[in-house]
């Protein structure tokens, strides 16, 4: 249902090719399989996980920071902070590890175990993962694995004419943009619609 009332509201099938959309997940297997799914897989912390309750308005936004080049970082950081915006205009509360205290850029002192449980307990908190993929990233993807792997909703935005892997996590709701600042209010919708779902 979401699926089709997107494509209803932002895709014209006829100017893309495509003729219906498949819904791989329905909102009540996402609802019965997050929590069995995070522990059974034996993920780090998943015993905790257990114990942590969704916020149906919340949003993970992972970002590249580690492997992102100097001279591409200070856009990589506009987008994010544009995209936040979009985020909470829409009512999503919006958690952005470039500005958190565990970040790698804030703190190094932080382990890989550390930074690990504390992205995958966010993660799991949060009902959205909501990035931009624009720059090759492990923990981009990581991120992105556990978001599906504990039944999440990925919406993934990637900017217009970039190739990306095509190894990516499934099912996930990816988008494309022109420019996020002219775009927003369009943005702003989708995060809305996606919000009336489970």
């Amino acid at each position: 249902m979401l699926f089709s009332k997107l494509a209803n509201l932002f895709i014209m099938p006829n100017e893309i090719g495509v003729s219906e959309i498949k819904v791989l997940q329905s909102p009540q297997d996402r609802i019965r399989h997050q929590i069995h799914k995070g522990t059974e897989q034996g993920l780090n912390a998943g015993a905790e996980l257990t114990n942590l309750k969704e916020v149906h308005n919340a949003a993970y936004c992972p970002i590249s920071l580690t492997q992102t080049p100097e001279n591409l970082r200070e856009l990589v950081a506009s987008q994010q902070k544009t995209l936040i915006k979009i985020l909470e205009s829409a009512g999503i509360q919006a958690y952005d590890p470039l500005t958190a205290p565990f970040s790698p850029d804030q703190n190094i002192d932080y382990s890989p175990e550390e930074i690990y449980n504390q992205d995958l307990t966010r993660i799991h908190m949060a009902r959205f993962l909501v990035g931009i993929n624009s720059n090759a990233s492990i923990g981009f993807g990581v991120e992105w694995q556990a978001a599906v792997d504990l039944y999440k909703v990925p919406i993934i935005l990637v900017p217009q004419g970039l190739r990306i892997s095509r190894m990516q996590p499934q099912p996930s709701i990816i988008l494309t943009f022109s420019n996020l600042e002219t775009q927003a209010d369009t943005f702003k919708d989708i995060f809305e619609i996606c919000q009336t779902f489970q």
